[in-house]
C-alpha cells in the first residue's frame, strides 16, 4: 500500500484547517494511501520531522501558510534528491501567495487531490546568505502597509484599500539609502550588470504572481522555473501625488519613473544603515548588506 505522511499547521490561516482534516484524509484513503497525520506544534517542528521520517513515504504532503511551505521545502532540501519523497502543498494560510501562482485550488479538498493526480513541476528559489525563500525577498514600508492593512479592508476596497493605508503612513516614511547592485539577462545569454544609487521607499525580489495577497503585483510574464526573479524597486517620489501615482503602479505591474522593474538572476544591496527584511511572510533580518541569487529548479511539487 502507498504511504503518505501529511504534516499540518493547526494554527495556520483562521485554522480553518480543522474542519477539513477528516474529507482530506478520505481523498488520500480513497485513492490507496495509508495515511500518517501529524498537527505541529512549535516553529521548526515541520522541520525535524520531515528530516526524521519523509523518506519512509511514497508522498510528502504539508498543509499550512506560505512559511509552512518555506519550512518545508528548505527541509526537502536537505535530502539527497534521490531520496526525497513526492511532494505536495495544501495551502491554509491567509494569503497563499505563491499557492495562487502555482494554480492550487483554494478548496482544501481539491488541492489535497492535485498532491495526488496533479502535474509535478520542478521550481527555483531564492538565496539570502543562508536563508533560503521560495517567493519573496523584500523591504521598505509598503512592506508592513502590505501586511498591516486590516482584511476586512482589503475585501471592501481591494487595491485602494493598500492606496489609502500608504496615504496613512506618508509622513512616517522613513527611506532607505541604498546601493543597488543587480545582474539582468542579455539577448546572448550573458548577463549584465547593472546599478541603482539612491534613496528607496521599497524593494522586493519576487517568484510569484501575488504578494500579500495582492495578484499581479509583482511583474509581468512571471515564470516560477525560468531561473529568473522579479525585481521592483521604488525610488523616493517627489510629491504626495507622485507617491500617490507610485503606489498604484506598484500594484499594477506597471513602471514609472519612481517603480523600477527588471528580471534579475543576482541582486546585492548595501546600505550605511540596517534594513530589515521580510523573506516568505517572516522576519529576514535587519542587513547593511544583502545578496539574494536564484538557484534554479531547486525543488519538485505537484500541481
Amino acid at each position: 500500500m502507498k504511504t503518505v505522511l501529511l504534516l499540518y499547521n493547526p494554527h495556520s490561516g483562521k485554522t480553518v484547517i480543522h474542519s477539513h482534516m477528516t474529507k482530506i484524509i478520505d481523498v488520500y484513503s480513497q485513492a490507496g494511501y495509508f495515511v500518517t497525520v501529524f498537527a505541529t506544534q512549535y516553529k521548526g517542528q515541520l522541520s525535524k520531522l520531515i528530516a526524521q521520517h519523509a523518506t519512509r513515504f511514497d508522498l510528502l504532503v504539508v498543509c499550512g501558510g506560505d512559511g509552512t511551505l518555506n519550512e518545508a521545502v528548505v527541509a526537502l532540501r536537505q535530502i539527497p534528491e534521490e531520496k526525497r519523497p513526492r511532494f505536495g502543498y495544501i495551502p491554509s494560510g491567509s494569503t497563499n501567495d505563491y499557492a495562487r501562482s502555482l494554480g492550487i485550488p483554494r478548496s482544501l479538498d481539491a488541492a489535497a487531490q492535485r498532491t495526488i493526480c496533479g502535474d509535478e513541476i520542478v521550481a527555483d528559489i531564492g538565496k539570502m546568505g543562508k536563508k533560503e525563500f521560495i517567493y519573496v525577498a523584500c523591504f521598505g514600508m509598503l512592506t508592513e502597509v502590505t501586511y498591516l492593512t486590516p482584511r476586512q479592508t482589503k475585501k471592501v476596497l481591494g487595491r485602494q484599500a493598500y492606496i489609502l493605508e500608504a496615504a496613512k503612513h506618508l509622513a512616517n516614511i522613513k527611506p532607505k539609502n541604498a546601493m543597488i547592485t543587480y545582474r539582468v539577462p542579455k539577448p546572448d545569454g550573458t548577463l549584465e550588470e547593472k546599478l541603482l544609487q539612491g534613496e528607496f521607499l521599497y524593494g522586493m525580489i519576487t517568484n510569484s504572481h501575488s504578494v500579500a495577497g495582492v495578484f499581479n503585483t509583482t511583474g509581468k510574464n512571471v515564470r516560477i522555473n525560468d531561473g529568473l526573479f522579479e525585481m521592483t524597486i521604488v525610488r523616493v517620489p517627489k510629491t504626495p501625488i507622485d507617491y500617490t501615482d507610485a503606489v498604484r503602479a506598484l500594484l499594477s505591474s506597471n513602471e514609472t519613473e519612481y517603480v523600477i522593474r527588471q528580471k534579475v538572476s543576482y541582486v546585492r544591496v548595501v546600505s550605511d544603515q540596517e534594513i530589515n527584511w521580510v523573506i516568505d511572510g517572516e522576519f529576514g533580518g535587519n542587513l547593511k548588506l544583502a545578496e539574494m541569487e536564484v538557484v534554479p529548479k531547486a525543488f519538485r511539487i505537484m500541481v
